[in-house]
Formats: C-alpha cells, sequence, structure tokens
C-alpha cells in the first residue's frame, strides 16, 4: 500500500555522453538519458535517406526521448553543428 507520508526523492537525469543535467535537482538517484545536442549530433551520424524514411509528414524526426528535430537541423556534411555541449564522439 502506498505511504502518503513518504515520497521517493526526485530523480536527476543526466546525459549518458556529457554528463550535462537533463533533468531533475542534480543531486539523489540518478539515471541516464541523452541531452538535446548529443541528440542531434547521434542524428547527424545516421544516413539523411533513414531520417527521411523515418521522419514524420512534416519533416520531423523525433526521438525516443521526446526531442523532436527538423531534418533540416541535422547536419549532413560531416561538420560538427553548431548545437551547444560537447561530449559525444
Amino acid at each position: 500500500m502506498d505511504d502518503p507520508e513518504f515520497s521517493p526523492p526526485a530523480l536527476t537525469v543526466i546525459c549518458a555522453w556529457c554528463e550535462t543535467v537533463v533533468s531533475g535537482p542534480g543531486d539523489g538517484p540518478v539515471s541516464h538519458g541523452i541531452c538535446r545536442a548529443c541528440a542531434c549530433r547521434f542524428l547527424e551520424r545516421l544516413p539523411l535517406a533513414y531520417l527521411e524514411a523515418i521522419a514524420d509528414a512534416d519533416g520531423t524526426v523525433t526521438l525516443f526521448s521526446g526531442y523532436r528535430f527538423r531534418l533540416a537541423e541535422v547536419r549532413q556534411d560531416g561538420r560538427r553543428s553548431a548545437h551547444p555541449g560537447e561530449g559525444f564522439p
């Protein structure tokens, strides 16, 4: 039975690639996810034809994390994007 007097500590989610805090208070239990900058860098590594095949009708790709990117945001020329954050190799 749930105890109304007990609430679990807030979960902190950090990026598994660059260790940026994605959500939460920064202390207590930790889980891992991906920040927006590293998610974009991940998409940049995928073939454009694949991204086009999985894109929604409006030209966006939505990741499991909930981040949504327009295909135009994802560079396909091999250069680093202008997105902030470091750590994704």
